[in-house]
């Protein structure tokens, strides 16, 4: 909330525009030039729709976990407003059931007021203790396994894991080492299970209320119109990343506003005001690049260099151009034929 914030770098993928444009607004508060930047490739997008869609829970999955949850508690005509300590790794393991679905169905069953959950504000995070030596972890270095990739950017991250129980956050540590959050949870419990570590999932200080024992009344039109409504706003976000207009203008579009003139000064404004290129040069550009004999170490600057000009600005503009198409695909810091 602060009014001098210069810069603020999207790491992640916005799900929406309405939260895109809420989180880059912290930005030039006090009125004063800033940057809002956006960091992300074709996989990011590809995984914000298996997040958001392929996940979302159907009538059917949100009816299985259900009653997987009063099989579990052994619940039989029980009444309402009975709550049970509930660690959510036992449950995923005791249930076979996949933890992204098993989330997005506790979220609908919370939703439709099935259940809720209290928390233990004292177990507010989860907490970490290795009990290993300096020797122990050499020779699991020596491994080269995810344990100690985990285990070494625990260390990177926080002080004090070796002599007490200390909070942590997954998704830092996830982050830190390149891996998944699930991923990262699993090593961490298979370690506490080896006794290597003191491992306290936040979730095992949760504890869930049934508030409602009867038969699942879920109404299943209200699920296809927040799931149609996920997949509408992960469409605009698509658009706004892939889109060649002045970006204001799209977000002030997008909210039924109307900007009057580009504001010339977002990345396509500039590249538009400084690499202009013809269509005809854009024409033997694109022939050019089309008929190049692309190997595993083509790059972005070998293809700078590629075209009829020695323009570099220019060559890159009409590139981007190209990736935005579809016609070429970045793959790490390599380019190639999106066909090829």
């Amino acid at each position: 909330d602060k009014p001098d914030v210069r810069f603020v770098l999207h790491y992640d993928l916005p799900a929406s525009m309405e939260e895109y444009y809420q989180e880059a607004g912290r930005a030039g508060r006090d009125g004063q030039v800033s940057d809002a930047v956006i960091i992300y490739n074709s996989k990011d997008l590809n995984q914000l729709r298996i997040n958001s869609l392929e996940y979302f829970p159907t009538l059917e999955s949100i009816k299985v976990v259900y009653n997987s949850l009063l099989r579990y508690f052994d619940i039989a005509n029980m009444e309402s407003g009975k709550s049970f300590e509930f660690d959510i790794h036992r449950f995923l393991k005791h249930s076979g059931l996949a933890s992204r679905l098993v989330f997005n169905s506790l979220s609908e069953l919370e939703r439709f007021g099935y259940i809720s959950f209290n928390y233990s504000t004292r177990y507010a995070y989860s907490h970490l203790k290795i009990n290993m030596s300096d020797e122990d972890l050499r020779e699991m270095k020596k491994e080269n396994s995810i344990d100690f990739k985990v285990l070494s950017s625990a260390i990177h991250l926080y002080e004090d894991l070796f002599s007490i129980n200390s909070p942590i956050d997954e998704k830092m540590i996830a982050r830190s080492c390149g891996l998944d959050i699930d991923v990262v949870k699993q090593s961490l419990i298979r370690l506490n299970a080896e006794r290597k570590v003191i491992y306290k999932p936040d979730f095992s200080n949760i504890f869930i209320v049934f508030n409602k024992t009867d038969e699942l009344n879920i109404n299943i039109g209200e699920l296809k119109y927040r799931k149609d409504k996920l997949e509408k706003n992960i469409k605009s976000v698509e658009k706004y990343l892939n889109q060649n207009k002045c970006r204001q203008f799209f977000i002030l579009e997008y909210f039924d506003e109307k900007l009057k003139k580009s504001c010339g000064i977002c990345d396509n404004c500039y590249n538009r005001i400084n690499s202009k290129y013809s269509d005809k040069e854009f024409s033997d550009f694109y022939k050019k690049i089309i008929n190049f004999e692309f190997n595993k170490s083509t790059g972005l600057e070998e293809l700078a260099f590629s075209g009829f000009y020695m323009d570099r600005k220019k060559n890159k503009s009409m590139l981007k151009k190209m990736i935005q198409s579809g016609d070429l695909k970045i793959e790490g810091d390599k380019i190639k034929k999106a066909n090829g």
